[in-house]
């Protein structure tokens, strides 16, 4: 089966995907391995931009005990301490992987007045147009308030990488996540939908809002009406779990009926 091109890829990588989660630190393998199916589907795509998370886990396994405190006891100005210390070490690791594949990564951290004004629009495009260069966008959890959730805000990641998709017209847009899609079975963690056509919510039924994971902001009924809004707008979406093997690469590779995850077919008008 010959794969799909596609022109340009949002590839969005969850905090529970790159952090050990019983530590709670970074998961440097994790991410070595995403940057190696990245390579891979680089072959299928002409433009791809990484929207992670992971800087918070980064800057806590720096910092270790230095700030007497346990996760549990963890402020809104802890975190966003561990997210300053941890935004340069996040960077390098994936610099590093990028660099011995022949690529180069462009860290952006941005606010949503960053992403609002028009200077970062023709910044991103040149960018993202630039061959080797893959910008790594991360929302500046150091100079926002996570609990105060006001208009600088974007609240996570996950909405970041769909307004980057939305704006700058990607053809698909990838999460990668702790679970392998929407479940069929809320009874059994296997079970998925395996395809959700475009302008269908039949996703609700089986989604509960706020089961987020121990390291994310974002939660699964988030994700999936982002993955629906996009599908509406004619990206083609999906849900996959990032720590399976090799996941991101069969994503790409194979048609949407024998992928892992979930994916959401685009609405063919748009």
């Amino acid at each position: 089966m010959e794969t799909k091109h596609y022109k340009f890829a949002v590839i969005k990588i969850g905090s529970e995907v790159v952090t050990n989660k019983e530590t709670g630190y970074i998961d440097e393998d994790s991410i070595r391995r995403i940057v190696k199916q990245i390579a891979y589907i680089r072959r299928h795509v002409d433009r791809i931009c990484i929207v992670t998370s992971g800087a918070v886990a980064a800057g806590r396994a720096k910092l270790n005990g230095e700030l007497g405190v346990t996760r549990e006891n963890e402020t809104s100005v802890d975190r966003q301490l561990y997210s300053a210390a941890g935004q340069p070490i996040l960077h390098h690791m994936y610099e590093r992987f990028l660099s011995t594949l022949g690529m180069h990564g462009a860290q952006m951290l941005l606010t949503k007045e960053d992403y609002e004004r028009k200077e970062f629009n023709s910044l991103f495009q040149r960018t993202k147009d630039t061959q080797n260069i893959i910008p790594i966008v991360n929302e500046n959890d150091a100079v926002t308030d996570e609990e105060i959730k006001s208009a600088n805000n974007f609240g996570d990641n996950d909405r970041l990488a769909k307004e980057i998709a939305s704006r700058f017209k990607a053809d698909i847009f990838v999460s990668l996540t702790s679970a392998n899609g929407v479940q069929e079975d809320l009874k059994d963690k296997t079970s998925n939908m395996q395809i959700i056509e475009a302008r269908s919510r039949a996703w609700k039924k089986n989604v509960k809002r706020g089961n987020g994971t121990d390291n994310g902001s974002g939660d699964m009924y988030t994700k999936c009406d982002l993955h629906s809004d996009a599908s509406d707008e004619g990206i083609e979406a999906g849900i996959i779990d990032g720590r399976e093997k090799g996941s991101l690469a069969q994503f790409f590779r194979q048609k949407p009926e024998d992928r892992p995850g979930t994916t959401f077919l685009p609405n063919e008008d748009e």
